[in-house]
């Protein structure tokens, strides 16, 4: 089953109460979809715009990405996909790694 993943920073706005309204609707979007949802890890970025959302518009970006990632993920192979939408080649590691590299 599909798992969620969200970074809503500070960048987005300064104040909590936004940024839970923002992982609240994100989170009640994927609640909702979840079941259509092939399994895979998703993970939801906010940009700086989306405090500027209203619920309802929010929402509507929400549906819209949900659908595209349906159409994107449900009809190719799955390591295709994943080295496509994570650019696997290209990833330089984990941030534990970098940490050693400086050490060393």
């Amino acid at each position: 089953s599909a798992r969620l993943g969200m970074a809503v920073s500070r960048r987005v706005s300064k104040l909590a109460v936004v940024r839970n309204r923002i992982r609240r609707q994100i989170r009640e979007s994927f609640r909702l979809q979840r079941p259509r949802l092939p399994s895979c890890d998703v993970l939801v970025i906010a940009r700086g715009s989306t405090a500027q959302l209203d619920n309802a518009v929010l929402r509507a970006e929400l549906e819209q990405l949900w659908r595209k990632l349906i159409a994107q993920i449900g009809d190719a192979p799955e390591p295709a996909v994943t080295a496509q939408l994570l650019n696997a080649a290209e990833a330089p590691g984990t941030m534990r790694d970098r940490a050693r590299s400086r050490v060393s």
